[in-house]
């Protein structure tokens, strides 16, 4: 993966459910060497009564190229039958972050 395809590696969201008021903050980073993504969720909850609590979750995901993940297809008895942005428009190596894959079982 190019390193400079992801520009920003932070999510800051604000939600109001249930008598409370939700602020999520996640920081992400890239792992090259290993192809992982490594991201921290910290949400912060106001509580109307004035309480506040919060809390944290770290979670990695696997980052695969296109043609990894063509071969790891193809290693486990499937056909790859497309590749397109995860909007279903061109995807293009370098450029493209999310990759929808559609491919067949073969017998």
């Amino acid at each position: 993966m190019n390193p400079d395809a992801i520009k920003s590696l932070e999510v800051i969201q604000e939600k109001e459910a249930g008598g409370a008021r939700f602020h999520q903050h996640q920081v992400s980073k890239i792992d090259h060497e290993n192809g992982l993504m490594i991201s921290t969720d910290r949400y912060d909850i106001y509580w109307r009564d004035g309480r506040r609590e919060q809390r944290e979750n770290t979670f990695t995901l696997q980052i695969y190229t296109a043609d990894e993940l063509k071969e790891l297809l193809e290693q486990n008895g499937f056909e790859p039958v497309s590749q397109t942005a995860l909007d279903g428009s061109e995807f293009i190596n370098d450029k493209s972050l999310e990759i929808l894959t559609v491919a067949q079982k073969l017998n």
